[in-house]
């Protein structure tokens, strides 16, 4: 994980590409089966993040990962607006 600036968390999605890639080949090699045999594989990650592609798919900026906190003061705004709106209309 990146940490730019305090509070921000980003990740390069490039990367977890690259080493599931990498993973899948060593073992591929190490386990001796033939890549013919495997019709699918999946892969998981912790918590959600957002990648921003352009209009050919490629990755424009870092993933902004879920413990970021640049959005904090915009949360907070709508969580208090929900307070309100809640106590005003029960």
């Amino acid at each position: 994980m990146d940490i730019p600036r305090p509070g921000w968390a980003e990740q390069n999605p490039n990367t977890w590409w690259e080493t599931s890639v990498n993973i899948v080949k060593e073992v591929l090699e190490k386990s001796k089966v033939d890549s013919s045999n495997i019709s699918a594989i999946g892969i998981s990650g912790q918590m959600h993040g957002s990648v921003f592609i352009d209009k050919q798919g490629n990755v424009i900026r870092p993933a902004l990962l879920w413990c970021d906190q640049r959005t904090q003061p915009q949360c907070d705004t709508i969580s208090n607006v929900q307070t309100i709106v809640a106590t005003a209309t029960g």
